[in-house]
């Protein structure tokens, strides 16, 4: 009874960086990601619902298209030091998705305990999918449950009026992978969100422990000091299962961060001049990105140079 289930998707990235006086700078993001999901019959039997146990294959058929639009603007203001140092972000951000596609249902026998048939149920037509928003609103509270139904995230914000549109969660950084995989098994995981105008969205995301290999800094290294701050450069040796590449650079002790995507087959990375504050310790994390989005990373720690 369980059906075939088959995803693929495209993920195009386009992100550019304005460095201005002062060290200030601003980041800007478009991509647009699409997927197709396929759920199908394992076989051309009917499904059956008998009291001594429900047999045959499913009885739903679904091909869906998803295509997801997202455009960020962010503006890293220089640092000032009031009372201790200062380092203001500001930006804005737009979401707008469609889907679409088509459901199918075959026809479903309700039998009778010694075997016979009771009732069968027949659709008429198929149920076509259509639905496309744009994210203006955030959300007043947003469910995460695993395959196994336990409830991994449940957060509120009941008394806002504008709710939540961004949010990063990072679990601890354990170096038993065993544990992580264990509380984060292979599955379908669902997704239910009310957002701050009182509408609900659902959505569903399968997790696969498809890791790609990490790979492997050589520059700037792992607790350097003094590295220039100008004409600097991250490089790394080739990931050689990784389908892109995501470089994070960001300030050891403040806000300002960077994240560029790259091409899997890129080894190097030129920090922008202007980026890097004399003195300052940063972390850079190079991670690979797997095919169907699972990212594996090597972060180390590193000082600019002083003036």
């Amino acid at each position: 009874m369980t059906p075939n289930a088959r995803q693929t998707g495209t993920l195009f990235t386009l992100s550019e960086q304005a460095i201005f006086s002062g060290s200030s700078f601003l980041s800007s993001q478009v991509s647009f990601k699409t997927s197709r999901v396929g759920v199908t019959p394992n076989s051309p039997l009917a499904y059956n619902i008998d009291p001594n146990g429900n047999s045959g294959s499913y009885f739903a058929e679904t091909h869906r298209w998803n295509g997801r639009l997202e455009w960020r603007e962010t503006y890293y203001a220089p640092h000032f030091k009031l009372a201790g140092e200062h380092a203001f972000t500001l930006g804005t951000e737009f979401y707008h998705t469609r889907i679409s596609g088509q459901m199918t249902y075959r026809p479903i026998n309700i039998m009778r305990a010694n075997g016979t048939l009771a009732e069968k149920i027949t659709f008429t037509r198929a149920s076509p999918l259509r639905y496309e928003y744009s994210e203006e609103g955030g959300f007043a509270a947003l469910r995460v449950s695993g395959p196994d139904g336990r409830i991994l995230i449940d957060l509120k914000s009941p008394d806002s009026k504008l709710g939540i549109r961004h949010l990063d969660l990072e679990s601890p950084e354990l170096r038993d992978k065993a544990t992580v995989l264990a509380d984060f098994p292979e599955g379908t995981y669902r997704f239910e969100g009310t957002l701050a105008d009182g509408d609900t969205v659902r959505a569903e995301a399968t997790l696969k422990h498809a890791f790609p290999s990490a790979p492997t800094l050589s520059t700037p290294r792992s607790g350097q000091t003094e590295l220039p701050v100008k004409g600097a450069k991250v490089r790394w040796e080739p990931a050689s299962d990784a389908a892109s590449l995501e470089v994070v650079l960001k300030e050891a002790k403040g806000s300002r961060q960077m994240r560029v995507t790259l091409p899997g087959g890129a080894t190097s990375f030129a920090i922008p001049d202007g980026f890097l504050v004399p003195g300052a310790k940063y972390e850079v994390a190079v991670g690979a990105i797997h095919e169907g989005g699972n990212r594996s990373y090597q972060e180390i720690e590193f000082t600019a140079q002083k003036r």
